[in-house]
């Protein structure tokens, strides 16, 4: 029997039943999600609590010696403070769970573009940020132990909560070359 492996997953050909299949497909999964996160751990990495929604490298450009003056208008007030501090939110790119509905809006939406490349790139990015909620309902009917269930689970959340800010950071902190260039192609 041959396997084939992938970046995320080993995948067993199909066996005499979808069923069985299925249930191979889903252990696997698992088991391999549990050695990515095991020797890759994510929580190694900073969590990102204050994620910005303005590129500081932006906001610093407005400043001096670290700072620069804000008008807050519902105070009409002048104040002095620092980039890290405003024009963010606490986790501003943490995933939220898609319903239904939301699912059939976005590949409605994603169906009607014109660009084939673009269309699969809009339907990995949606298939990508639901990941960890799929891997959450997969970890609920697996068998692991409750500590390792558990370290599973909070290295999720981890990724929930601080992917879209790395994913966004590796863009903006790419040479200004080639950010441009890439978005040409």
């Amino acid at each position: 029997m041959r396997r084939r492996a992938c970046a995320c997953r080993t995948r067993f050909p199909p066996l005499a039943s979808s069923d069985e299949a299925e249930r191979i497909e889903r252990r696997d999964t698992i088991v391999s999600t549990t050695h990515f996160f095991a020797n890759q751990s994510m929580s190694t990495a900073p969590n990102t609590k204050n994620q910005h929604y303005v590129w500081q490298h932006y906001l610093n450009a407005w400043g001096a010696d670290g700072t620069f003056c804000c008008y807050r208008q519902k105070d009409k007030k002048l104040f002095r403070t620092q980039p890290k501090v405003v024009a963010s939110e606490t986790y501003f790119y943490e995933t939220q769970q898609l319903t239904a509905a939301d699912r059939k809006f976005l590949k409605d939406f994603i169906s009607r573009a014109s660009d084939e490349r673009l269309r699969e790139l809009n339907r990995d990015y949606v298939k990508l940020i639901q990941l960890s909620f799929d891997l959450h309902e997969r970890l609920k009917r697996s068998n692991l132990l409750p500590d390792v269930r558990a370290a599973l689970e909070e290295e999720l959340r981890w990724a929930e909560r601080n992917l879209g800010e790395h994913y966004h950071a590796g863009i903006e902190n790419m040479p200004r070359h080639s950010r441009f260039a890439s978005a040409r192609k």
